[in-house]
C-alpha cells in the first residue's frame, strides 16, 4: 500500500460549500469531495497543491488559510492510504467550470460537476469527509482548526449510502 498526501480547500459562498462530484467508471458510485488531490512530493507544499488542484478541478484561483480537518483515508480500490489536509479559503475569485481536467488524465474520468452546495442540498448526497455535512459550519463559525477527523477505510468502487 502506497502512502499520500492529500490537499483540499474549503470554498464557502454565502452559506454553500463548493463540492465536486465524481462518479465511478465502473461502479457508478456517487460521491462529493472538496476540490483537491496529491501533493507532488519534493514539489510543492499542501497549499500549492490544494490551489493547483483548485484551479485544475473547478476552474478558481484561490488564497487558502487555516488548515480545518485533517483525516486518514485508506483507499482500498487504489491501495492508498492518504493523509488528507481541508484548508479553508479566505478568498478565491474566477469563472467555476470543470473544463480545466485534462482529457485522459484520472481525474476527467471521474469528476461530473462542481458546485455550491448548501447543508440541504448535501443532506442526502455522498459526501466526504461526513462532517461537511452539518459539523463544518458549527467549525468555521467557531473558528475552530486543525481537528482530527480519524481514519475511514473504504473502497470507491462501492460507497455506503449516507
Amino acid at each position: 500500500m502506497q502512502h499520500r498526501i492529500r490537499a483540499a480547500a474549503l470554498i464557502v459562498k454565502k452559506g454553500r460549500l463548493l463540492l465536486v462530484k465524481h462518479v465511478h467508471p465502473e461502479s457508478g458510485s456517487v460521491f462529493w469531495v472538496p476540490p483537491g488531490g496529491g501533493v507532488n512530493a519534493g514539489q510543492e507544499s499542501i497549499y500549492d497543491a490544494a490551489t493547483r488542484e483548485v484551479l485544475e478541478e473547478t476552474g478558481l484561483r484561490v488564497t487558502l488559510g487555516r488548515i480545518l480537518y485533517i483525516r486518514e483515508f485508506v483507499d482500498m480500490e487504489m491501495h492508498l492510504h492518504n493523509l488528507e489536509l481541508f484548508i479553508l479559503a479566505d478568498r478565491f475569485d474566477g469563472k467555476l467550470t470543470i473544463d480545466n481536467l485534462r482529457p485522459g488524465d484520472l481525474d476527467s474520468r471521474y469528476i461530473k460537476e462542481v458546485g455550491f452546495l448548501s447543508p440541504a442540498e448535501m443532506r442526502d448526497l455522498n459526501i466526504f469527509p461526513h462532517e461537511l455535512k452539518a459539523q463544518f459550519w458549527m467549525d468555521i463559525e467557531s473558528g475552530a482548526t486543525a481537528k482530527y477527523l480519524g481514519q475511514q477505510v473504504g473502497d470507491s468502487r462501492k460507497l455506503p449510502e449516507t
